[in-house]
């Protein structure tokens, strides 16, 4: 395209939010600069977001190569609102202080543009480098692939557009609207998803960009992703009512999905009793799924919520009476509680689920403080020793006959929860 009149080579706005970005910015901008079109179909659009580092002295650095927004800082998504304001081309590209292209970005998707003149965006694969510019992985993998066509139901699930990639035709730019400012994360998802109601996208698999990664990996940072999606899907619902509905299992497995991650992150906090109502908003949008009930099962058990997790583990159970686990844990609760004939018929249907033996030594010791603490002395010593034949140096078993042998009070006698919980 670099031959081609001037006359014939759209203008180009090139998009750039930039916030304490002096380590990188001169990068993403040279990419630019680089490109194979015509330096005069594109303009460079950058906004400095309060930045207190030496970003506006890399910007100085440029002159009149670039058309320079400067504001206090708002977020990505005012700094990109910003920057729309002064662009005057008839196509707009993304592209982030800390990303870069490859020299044939906007080469490649104005030419697809000028291929599909029913399309709209046009995005591609993206390379992923760590902090010493090592490619890490395509960010859209075997498992996670880019596509074209009418996307909303796909942008539901997941976002599968790479940022850096996106050039947008104005005209869906303004059909869209500007950039949600309430939202610190995933604004440019919420963008993505009005875009897709009206817009057909292009999904170029040859990666045009790379995507640097130092940013993403803090719990912190999950957290708020997954947090700012769940407003994404509700705000979506909310816009677009009829659509969510007709594609509700995916914006239900969206959610689920949400409220799992944020599960975790607390999970990882120390925070039981958070991870336990989130996992349970996981189940309202999926209920059923085993492995969630399993996570609120335990997430219960170490927030001390005893009686909630012996209903969760009830539940699991109706669904699975062959469940080891949750028959084990259903006893050690009812153990807990002084129940010991209750825990007694837990622990042996742990045993003996599905008709066959379960070497299961944790389960034999707690069996045998069972039935010690019900009189029956002789067969807890057996069950003892069992447990130690299938793990010699289990040390709980080996304390417990000690007891016994003293005849000390079997309430001294020590059970397990297994280190699940």
């Amino acid at each position: 395209m670099m031959g081609l009149p001037r006359r014939l080579q759209p203008l180009v706005s090139v998009v750039i939010p930039a916030f304490n970005a002096e380590p990188t910015l001169a990068r993403a901008i040279d990419s630019v600069l680089a490109q194979t079109v015509a330096a005069n179909a594109v303009e460079i659009v950058v906004c400095d977001d309060g930045s207190t580092d030496g970003t506006a002295a890399v910007l100085e650095g440029y002159g009149d190569r670039l058309i320079v927004v400067r504001q206090e800082n708002k977020g990505r998504g005012a700094a990109r609102n910003a920057c729309l304001e002064r662009a005057k081309g008839e196509f707009i590209a993304m592209l982030d202080a800390d990303d870069w292209w490859v020299p044939t970005r906007l080469e490649a998707g104005l030419t697809a543009a000028a291929k599909r003149p029913d399309y709209d965006v046009f995005c591609a694969n993206a390379l992923v480098v760590d902090a010493n510019g090592t490619i890490f992985r395509a960010l859209n993998g075997e498992w996670h692939v880019g596509r074209s066509g009418w996307v909303f139901p796909s942008l539901l699930r997941a976002n599968f557009v790479p940022f850096p990639t996106v050039l947008v035709r104005r005209t869906a730019v303004d059909m869209a609207g500007p950039f949600d400012e309430t939202l610190p994360r995933t604004q440019d998802l919420e963008w993505l998803l009005r875009l897709a109601v009206h817009s057909r996208f292009h999904y170029d698999r040859t990666p045009l960009a790379w995507v640097d990664n130092r940013n993403w990996g803090t719990a912190e940072k999950q957290f708020d992703t997954y947090a700012c999606f769940l407003r994404v899907l509700e705000k979506t619902a909310k816009g677009q009512p009829a659509l969510v509905a007709r594609h509700a299992s995916m914006y239900r497995k969206s959610l689920s999905d949400c409220h799992s991650e944020i599960a975790a992150f607390w999970e990882q906090r120390g925070d039981h009793a958070q991870a336990a109502a989130s996992y349970a908003a996981a189940l309202e949008h999926t209920p059923g799924v085993r492995i969630l009930q399993w996570r609120r099962c335990v997430a219960l058990y170490r927030a001390g919520d005893f009686a909630a997790c012996e209903q969760a583990l009830l539940a699991v159970l109706a669904e699975d009476e062959y469940h080891v686990e949750a028959r084990f844990h259903l006893g050690n609760v009812r153990l807990r509680d002084g129940r010991n004939q209750e825990a007694v018929e837990q622990y042996e249907l742990a045993l003996y689920s599905g008709y066959r033996y379960q070497k299961f030594p944790e389960c034999l010791n707690n069996l045998a403080v069972a039935l010690a603490r019900l009189g029956e002395t002789g067969r807890a010593r057996e069950l003892l020793e069992q447990a130690l034949d299938q793990q010699c140096f289990y040390s709980d078993a080996m304390k417990n006959l000690d007891i016994l042998g003293a005849g000390a009070d079997p309430l001294a006698l020590k059970w397990t929860a297994r280190k699940v919980f």
